[in-house]
Parts: structure tokens; sequence; C-alpha cells
């Protein structure tokens, strides 16, 4: 699924037991080692009026303190701390282009023998919201998504409504800033910077920030592109009317 499986989501609860204890494993699996045979060797060389019971009740006793002082020594804490999903920012382009109508919609996974033209909206809409098993919610089970609008300037979209054709569109819509929209989601989301950023656009970038140095920063930052082309690669014919 946009090769997102790579990126594992970790659980919301981890506990973990921390040492403080210098000492490298082989050292201290010797020093066990000798401890419990010092002990093993003293009780075996006991007076013969310890019968064979008390000496063994004895050794086990020493045994425990010993584990005991080990314990003590390492200073063993229990931490426990809370790990929210990694974040994934889903850009979703709302330039005039994106109402070109030239998706076949028997392409779309769930077509079901439709046919004729959609346009790149209803395409992208489709692919992350539709279907029974649609794309959206199969991200959301893993990782926090966060919905960036862009045509213009990007914004932050306060919940799934973007992601609807029903939506109120961007003010600015000749323009497709997808460079800008890229460090947007990189730099100036609030909160922790996302694991992946996947983009939805018909892939032409007509201003703003170009989309090399976008990348550059993303790949400095160690975030991963992911880019769903949508539409006909093929020029839109220019009409005049005279």
């Amino acid at each position: 699924m946009i090769a997102l499986a790579k990126l594992e989501s970790p659980p919301s609860l981890m506990t973990e037991i921390r040492w403080n204890w210098d000492w490298s494993a082989g050292t201290t699996v010797l020093l066990a080692a000798a401890v419990v045979a010092w002990i093993v060797t003293v009780y075996a060389k006991e007076q013969a009026f310890v019968g064979a019971r008390m000496r063994m009740v004895l050794a086990a006793l020493r045994l425990v303190a010993a584990a005991a002082v080990i314990v003590m020594l390492g200073q063993p804490t229990v931490e426990r701390s809370r790990v929210v999903p990694p974040r994934v920012a889903v850009l979703v382009d709302e330039s005039a282009s994106m109402d070109t109508q030239d998706v076949p919609a028997a392409e779309l996974p769930q077509a079901s023998g439709a046919t004729g033209a959609i346009t790149r909206r209803e395409a992208w809409e489709s692919l992350l919201t539709g279907g029974e098993s649609p794309v959206m919610a199969a991200i959301r089970d893993q990782f926090q998504v966060d919905v960036v609008r862009f045509a213009g300037a990007p914004e932050l979209a306060s919940d799934d409504d973007a992601l609807r054709t029903t939506a109120k569109l961007a003010p600015d819509r000749d323009a497709t800033r997808l460079g800008d929209a890229i460090d947007f989601a990189l730099r100036d989301m609030p909160g922790p910077r996302p694991a992946a950023v996947i983009a939805m656009t018909d892939g032409v970038n007509t201003g703003g920030m170009p989309l090399d140095v976008a990348a550059d920063r993303a790949r400095i930052l160690g975030v991963p592109l992911h880019t769903v082309a949508i539409g006909s690669d093929a020029p839109r014919p220019d009409v005049a009317i005279e």
C-alpha cells in the first residue's frame, strides 16, 4: 500500500527494564557462575553432622541471598512510556487542473464495470475513501494521518472533509505549489515530523518552492516521499475563442 508497509507502528504502551550495571553480560555471567560454584563447594564439604537435606536448604538460601545482592547492585528500574503511532501527511491537490475529466472510471479498483471518465479529484477521492476497503482507513489503522490541502498556500485540514469532492475548495486554485506543500508538511505542521509524505496530485508544480529543493529537504530529514500521480500525461488542448 504505497510502500508504507515498511513503516511499523509501535505499540501504544512500552514497558522496559533498565539496569544500572556497568559490567558486560559475559562478565556478569562469569561472576554469577563463580558465586554459585563457591556456594555449592562450601556446602558440599560441610561437616558430616549436617544432613544432606539441610545442606541443600542452606545452599539454596545462600544462593537467594547472593541473587538479591546482585539485583540490589544492578538497581533495576521499570520504565513505561506511551508511544503514539507515527504520523503520515497526505497532501491533496485542489488546483483547477484537478477538475480535468480524463481518468477512466474503469481503471479504479472498485469500478465494478463503470464506464466513462471522471475528474482527477474524483479519482483520488475514490482511491482514498471509496470501496469496501478504503486506502485511508487502512492507513489510519497503523498511522496518525494529517491531511494537507494545497493549491496556492497549503493548509492543514481539520478532518477528512477535505477528502470529499463536496468540500469547500481553496480560494486560490490557479496555482499548484506542490513544493510548498511538501515543505509545509516537513517543517510547519504542529507536532512531530511525519514519518512519510503522500502526495495525491497531477504532478505539475507551477510556483513556489522547486520540487527538487523540497525533495532534498525531505531526504536530509529522512522522510520518504510517495507520489500518487493522477490523470493523463498528455497535455490538455488549448482553446481560443475569437
